[in-house]
């Protein structure tokens, strides 16, 4: 009977760890050495989290707040651009990094302030690479735990993002292009807010496969035309603009553009609204 009594106390004691390292892995998180991993979606699906009181910094703050306590989280991308949202019952920062434990380097982060906003990050991401979120309390230390939901997707892709040309390899020598008919997708308010993305705009996009560095040479335009190279589609919330040239005058260029292996480069052509559109040949 005795022995009986101990059995059960001993699968009871089981249960009760099974049970409490089932919620751990489910609706909290560890540091950024023993992250969980969360899965990319198409759309938004939620994971519960809590960033408990009794949870410290793993590493300094990032550029965009001041960090009093942080959980962590992982994803590998499988889109150029991933959208990162934050739900929350205090007040909540968000950071991306890349690297490893303990080598980590920031790529992106968020803190729109204030109790219960929605935080909200667009990071521009490389397909296969593992990126650690850091879901921070940003307002103050005080002793209460840190609640709501965090979902990773894939950023939906806005009109003109789909390339008129795919480009293989370089060099890249083509003659012959028109912007005219490509679509008027994108404009001063995008990624390198110029007037001279205002025309109609031809889309060429290029992943180098080894770090690069890239001359860029427009010719046979006509006048007021621009040259722009972004990492990611312009249009999209987290691309920056990585180089450009305009010229009133036509045939602008750019020298010695660095770009990084296995990101995905958009090289766009476009005009000042008036002549709209340009013919052009490209070398690269």
């Amino acid at each position: 009977m005795h022995r009986n009594f101990n059995k059960m106390k001993i699968k009871i004691i089981l249960i009760t760890i099974g049970l409490l390292a089932l919620n751990l892995q489910s609706f909290s998180q560890l540091n950024n050495c023993g992250a969980n991993a969360l899965t990319v979606n198409s759309s938004c699906v939620t994971t519960a989290y809590n960033v408990a009181t009794a949870f410290t910094n793993s590493i300094a703050s990032p550029s965009c707040a001041t960090s009093y306590r942080d959980g962590w989280y992982t994803f590998t991308a499988t889109s150029t651009s991933t959208t990162i949202t934050v739900t929350n019952n205090r007040d909540a920062g968000i950071a991306v990094y890349t690297g490893g434990c303990g080598t980590l380097t920031e790529v992106g982060c968020v803190n729109a302030g204030g109790n219960s906003v929605t935080e909200t990050l667009v990071q521009t991401t490389v397909i296969g690479t593992t990126y650690y979120v850091r879901i921070m309390r940003v307002n103050n230390a005080n002793a209460n735990d840190m609640t709501g939901n965090i979902c990773v997707y894939n950023t939906p892709i806005p009109a003109g993002c789909t390339p008129n040309t795919t480009i293989a390899s370089i060099p890249y020598v083509q003659t012959g292009f028109n912007t005219s008919g490509s679509g008027d997708d994108f404009s001063s308010s995008n990624a390198c807010g110029s007037s001279y993305m205002n025309g109609d705009d031809y889309v060429f996009t290029y992943t180098p496969s080894a770090n690069e560095c890239v001359n860029i040479a427009l010719t046979n335009t006509s006048t007021y035309v621009g040259v722009f190279v972004t990492n990611g589609c312009p249009s999209m919330g987290g691309v920056s603009c990585v180089a450009s040239n305009t010229n009133s005058a036509g045939n602008p260029s750019i020298s010695s553009v660095s770009l990084t292996a296995g990101v995905t480069y958009f090289i766009t052509v476009s005009t000042w609204p008036s002549p709209q559109t340009t013919p052009f040949d490209i070398s690269i």
